[in-house]
């Protein structure tokens, strides 16, 4: 699945900044919002576990940050960018076929602030054009609001609303392994949340749902696919703590329940409705001076409506140490560990374990590069497949002045898949160039 990243604005809204705000906005799917610490958009005027820390990508650039138009009270930040892309293996299987593509994007982000009352507004177009094989080619978009309210300094509410089409690469574990198209879903996602501080003690509670609908996909003789089965509701309700003991450590506990709805039955395919939760409990502080650190373990379990799908259940793990190497060099080590459901005839989820490391490099002011290595195993439940999935990425992000940037990436990804129902095995190599325009 693509992942949408908002641009954080360079003016902050009062009681929030631009990130918080339109993270409520941006969330494509509620089920990410399952890996989103919700405490964060409700640690306002308390000072944080790690107060002072710094990284290369958190360092602000006030000579190269991009500057909103102002309509009034409201501020407006244009986006747009024009990318050229290079693709080893577009089909994802192991007789690699490339392509080249044009990749064209066009957002803009609007906020309000009045009283204690903060508004957000978002919208995307997205295309993807393949040069030699159009079925491949994609557009996306959406639109969403946010609203944030102030009952009184130590309580607030949030709430989003998200409606649009998105894209599932075919690289994806979850995606059926008989389609040659990327699949595309329409959704319309929602999220409510309220915190509130008691001194040093922040709790949160937050529900989200996310309808989606699948269009049909594309076999390999061009006959359409029915993927309605994967149609369905999903609901989620959160709630957290935290507790500060002092200014630069804190532990907190956290759950997530979630059910699982589908509209379509697949033939002899049993419904794949499903419940299940998720609670952990962990703490963030300075590992020493320089290094940044919170872990969090629990248990997390999901069990289908039919009894031919097996249950789900395990270690629950997610952890992330920030290492300042030097001013300039920031490491960063992630850590995950959970269950995702699948669209997999003859299973309803998987595990994945995930483990990744990120260095970024300020080389320059105005120019930072960034490598990132990360492994993956996926174990899925009642089925004999499981994935090895080694990828690793180099980056340049050089801002010419505050309107103007320009990105170059290159990814390589070596996916392995064994068992006696394997899914999918490839190579596939990246390369992206692209120059943004934002602001004014």
């Amino acid at each position: 699945m693509r992942r949408h990243v908002l641009t954080k604005a360079a003016t902050a809204l009062s009681p929030i900044g631009w990130a918080t705000l339109l993270s409520w906005a941006g969330l494509s799917s509620a089920a990410q919002a399952q890996s989103l610490d919700i405490l964060a958009d409700f640690r306002i005027d308390r000072p944080s576990a790690t107060d002072g820390f710094v990284t290369v990508r958190e360092r602000p650039q006030p000579l190269y940050n991009p500057v909103p138009m102002r309509l009034g009270s409201v501020e407006v930040m244009p986006r747009v960018s024009a990318q050229a892309l290079y693709d080893s293996n577009i089909f994802v299987v192991s007789d690699a076929e490339d392509d080249a593509a044009l990749h064209l994007t066009a957002a803009a982000e609007a906020t309000q602030s009045a009283g204690n009352t903060s508004l957000a507004a978002d919208a995307l177009i997205d295309r993807r054009q393949y040069l030699e094989n159009d079925e491949q080619s994609t557009t996306d978009y959406w639109l969403g609001a946010a609203v944030r309210h102030a009952l009184r300094r130590d309580s607030h509410v949030l709430g989003a609303l998200r409606i649009g089409r998105e894209t599932e690469s075919l690289a994806d574990p979850s995606v059926p392994l008989n389609t040659v198209r990327p699949s595309q879903y329409d959704f319309v996602t929602g999220s409510l949340g309220a915190g509130r501080t008691f001194n040093r003690l922040l709790v949160a509670a937050r529900a989200s749902v996310d309808d989606r609908s699948y269009k049909d996909g594309l076999d390999a003789l061009g006959n359409p696919i029915e993927q309605n089965f994967r149609n369905r509701l999903l609901a989620i309700g959160e709630i957290a703590a935290e507790y500060d003991f002092g200014p630069r450590r804190s532990v907190f506990a956290q759950a997530s329940f979630n059910r699982r709805d589908y509209r379509n039955q697949e033939g002899p395919e049993p419904i794949r409705d499903s419940s299940g939760y998720r609670v952990e409990a962990g703490a963030s502080f300075m590992l020493t001076p320089l290094i940044r650190s919170r872990v969090s373990a629990g248990y997390f379990r999901q069990d289908f409506k039919d009894p031919l799908f097996e249950s789900v259940s395990g270690l629950a793990v997610r952890g992330r140490f920030d290492y300042l190497v030097t001013p300039l060099v920031t490491l960063t080590l992630t850590g995950s560990r959970g269950v995702e459901e699948s669209s997999t005839i003859g299973t309803g989820a998987y595990v994945a374990d995930r483990v990744g490391v990120q260095a970024d490099y300020e080389l320059l002011r105005n120019l930072i590069v960034t490598a990132t290595t990360s492994y993956e195993r996926d174990r899925f439940e009642g089925l004999d497949r499981r994935y090895s999935i080694k990828r690793a990425t180099v980056s340049a992000q050089y801002r010419l002045s505050p309107r103007l940037r320009l990105d170059a990436e290159y990814e390589g990804r070596d996916q392995d898949s064994v068992g006696t129902s394997p899914g999918r095995d490839f190579v596939r190599h990246q390369l992206t160039i692209g120059l943004t325009i934002q602001g004014i």
